[in-house]
């Protein structure tokens, strides 16, 4: 089995799984509620300053110091900075047009791009099995991701510059969090984080709102994107330590086991799901395709 209950360090992979898994849901429908409800500068900061709060106590907790140097691995903390803060702002601007059912997969769908960077450098070091089975649990994920985004299952066009900017920013950020994890602590990723997103507050406040802004938002959906960029600190923080547990000496169980760890996470859509109905965003494409990412998942993260 890839995941052992009886090995000490993998319960403790499951315990920090289960907690992401929570964080990453409950953030996920807070930031539709958020985007819905607030200007995208105003609701996108919110988040931001939740996250903040969140990494600095984490950081205070874990006594970690933080590099935001241009070494080869703090690059890694940077490259994941700026793909979230990207998935962040065409998540909020996708969510002023889309159902929370439609877009949510789509993040999901950057574990297609994590499995392709890791056979791009790591193919040698798995069996003809393994990658079958990675292609063909990747194969299924993609075709729901499609379902997710269609209309009577024609897909549509109108929101293929998201599908492509959350699968592909997500994956390389996904991929980046849980690489270099032994050499870039977990405190400089968050930060590099919260850097690049309160840049990208920066740019919408000049060129896209405007100071006039601050007078017509609501306080309770501001402080709501606050507790939901908290989770995410959170749900970021847990996987990161899920994947550092996961360390062996075999690069091959290492390629799998991170792949696992990235497609467990992903289950977090079956809570956004159930999220979407009990809020009314969601359409019967969107959660067939959602059912079908899961089968996706639940084949990557079947793999011996």
């Amino acid at each position: 089995m890839l995941i052992d209950l009886n090995n000490p360090k993998h319960r403790k992979i499951v315990a920090f799984l289960g907690v992401s898994i929570a964080a990453y849901a409950v953030s996920s429908i807070i930031f539709y509620l958020v985007a819905v409800h607030l200007p995208l500068s105003i609701g996108y900061a919110s988040t931001r300053v939740g996250f903040l709060v969140a990494a600095i106590m984490l950081m205070l907790l874990s006594k970690e110091k933080i590099d935001l140097g241009f070494s080869k691995s703090g690059r890694v903390s940077w490259i994941y900075g700026v793909c979230f803060g990207l998935v962040g702002i065409l998540l909020f601007a996708a969510y002023k047009s889309n159902t929370l059912a439609s877009i949510i997969p789509l993040v999901e769908g950057g574990i297609l791009v994590f499995l392709v960077l890791d056979l791009v450098f790591h193919r040698k070091k798995l069996s003809a099995k393994q990658i079958i089975l990675l292609v063909l649990g990747a194969g299924v994920v993609f075709l729901g991701t499609f379902f997710a985004e269609s209309s009577g299952f024609v897909f549509n066009l109108a929101v293929l510059p998201y599908a492509v900017g959350l699968m592909v920013t997500a994956g390389i950020g996904y991929y980046a969090l849980a690489n270099n994890t032994k050499h870039v602590t977990e405190s400089s990723k968050q930060f590099a984080f919260v850097i690049a997103g309160l840049v990208i507050v920066a740019i919408l406040l000049v060129f896209y709102h405007g100071s006039n802004v601050f007078s017509g938002y609501s306080n309770t959906f501001f402080l709501l994107g606050v507790i939901g960029g908290f989770l995410l600190c959170i749900a970021f923080a847990m996987e990161i330590r899920a994947v550092k547990y996961s360390m062996t000496g075999n690069e091959g169980k290492n390629v799998l086991l991170r792949n696992f760890i990235n497609s467990t996470t992903e289950l977090e859509i079956i809570i956004v799901l159930l999220g979407s109905v009990a809020i009314g965003s969601f359409t019967y494409e969107a959660l067939l395709g959602g059912g079908l990412i899961v089968v996706g998942i639940l084949v990557l993260g079947a793999i011996r």
